[in-house]
């Protein structure tokens, strides 16, 4: 099926319809680094990347510019460097986050057994 893009937008340490960590952007981001690997998981689709690892490219935004060292940091960490990481300034969806994150990737679907049912159902009704 070839190469397939992976855009997670707008995903922040927020679990069900609850923000975690108010104030807190350090945890915020270690929340949100739990709720992207879900995501990526969920989709059951194998990164190109050989090492399987965290999406290409990262856009960060922030609300406090000035947390933009330790929470690049952290990001570093978790992806060890090989993601692309944009820093942005910028409003966030709620007033009690501190932290968004879209993830960007292209993506390989080995066969239909390795994408999410969902996927598999709308392949088979796109289908002449």
């Amino acid at each position: 099926y070839g190469a397939l893009e992976l855009t997670i937008s707008g995903t922040a340490s927020i679990v069900g319809h609850v923000t975690m960590h108010p104030g807190e952007p350090m945890r915020q981001t270690r929340e949100t680094i739990r709720n992207l690997r879900s995501l990526v998981e969920h989709a059951r689709i194998a990164p190109r990347r050989s090492d399987q690892g965290p999406p290409a490219l990262l856009k960060v935004y922030l609300r406090d510019p000035n947390r933009v060292r330790e929470i690049d940091t952290l990001l570093r960490a978790w992806t060890s460097g090989s993601s692309q990481i944009m820093d942005l300034h910028g409003t966030i969806c709620r007033r009690d986050l501190e932290i968004e994150i879209e993830a960007h990737d292209s993506v390989a679907a080995h066969h239909d057994g390795d994408l999410h049912p969902d996927v598999q159902a709308d392949r088979r009704e796109a289908r002449p």
